[in-house]
């Protein structure tokens, strides 16, 4: 029996071990395209650990310009940059942390991580630095080291809170301007077989295409899969509402049950796909896809209501919506 344990152990272990080195692994394949941003922002820290530094050199404050000198500036700059790309870099490679998440816990790790390496760094460089060149805020020839450690961790602390507030506008930007290229791909996709999904939706509906589903009022509703719209949570319900084509009428009925429980009655179909936490849609009654302020939406045939996708769900509805056979 012991054996057996240490055996089940042994092999989580190594199968652990394994995860984490193949994600280093792919990790380190695609440093080359994060080194370019990350660079960057360690850039960006620099130049905000200088501008902050002047200020205070030109501030009028006792002593400060004889304290903040130039080398001094230059050389809390050239430690902004290494400490800064250093951390993030070691961040990456060791558990894919990112600053560019910056309303994820990701995001605010790396950012306190980088923090702290810089404030280090000042710290060191303040009590390492000849006197005449240390950058001190007091007129005190030997200041206290608290004093010292907290002004050099405010220096830090701003610089990446600054780089912080361009690493989420650059995000922002970017985000848009993906939403706005997959739009404009779905668009013309959806333009190019709009032919072909017309014929479609007129041929005969075979038996494999109903859907047999648990009504909320303890019947059975059989729908067409291609008559299916989309289907939403119901809040506090702990059922679905499934919206759908009867002839010429919209038609919503509540089905018992989840998302995930309604996914898996759709399961061999592709066209059937969660688009949102709160919603699933049928792709073949997509007629559009329109920006929105944090994201885009469907709209869908058959109904006027607006289908939102949800950031984790973009990828699948693109892929769905723009495949070759559909």
């Amino acid at each position: 029996m012991g054996v057996q344990s240490e055996s089940v152990a042994y092999f989580c272990a190594l199968n652990t071990c394994t995860h984490i080195m193949g994600n280093i692994k792919e990790r380190f394949c695609t440093l080359h395209r994060e080194f370019k941003s990350r660079t960057g922002y360690a850039l960006i820290s620099a130049v905000s650990v200088a501008t902050l530094l002047l200020l205070v050199r030109y501030s009028g404050m006792p002593s400060a310009r004889d304290n903040v000198s130039f080398y001094a500036i230059a050389l809390y700059a050239a430690a902004a940059v290494a400490t800064h790309l250093a951390a993030d870099i070691t961040c990456y490679m060791a558990a894919g942390l990112e600053m560019r998440r910056v309303t994820h816990w990701q995001g605010t790790l790396n950012a306190v991580i980088a923090a702290a390496a810089m404030g280090s760094a000042f710290y060191y460089i303040d009590m390492a630095t000849p006197p005449g060149y240390t950058f001190v805020f007091s007129e005190a020839a030997e200041p206290a080291l608290w004093i010292v450690a907290t002004c050099n961790g405010l220096l830090a602390c701003t610089a990446v809170a600054i780089t912080t507030a361009f690493a989420r506008g650059s995000v922002h930007k970017q985000l848009a301007m993906d939403i706005d290229r997959e739009c404009e791909e779905i668009n013309q996709h959806i333009s190019h077989t709009a032919a072909e999904k017309a014929a479609a939706h007129g041929s005969p509906i075979i038996m494999d295409q109903i859907i047999n589903l648990n009504a909320v009022d303890g019947g059975q509703a059989e729908i067409a899969v291609c008559d299916m719209i989309y289907a939403c949570r119901r809040e506090g319900k702990g059922s679905v509402t499934i919206v759908y084509r009867l002839g010429t009428k919209t038609c919503r009925t509540a089905i018992d049950g989840s998302l995930i429980h309604l996914m898996q009655a759709f399961a061999n179909y592709r066209q059937v796909v969660r688009c949102h936490a709160d919603y699933i849609v049928n792709t073949e009654r997509v007629t559009r896809a329109c920006r929105r302020a944090d994201g885009y939406e469907l709209q869908l045939r058959g109904t006027r209501h607006a289908v939102p996708v949800g950031g984790k769900y973009r990828n699948d509805v693109y892929n769905a919506l723009t495949a070759t056979e559909r």
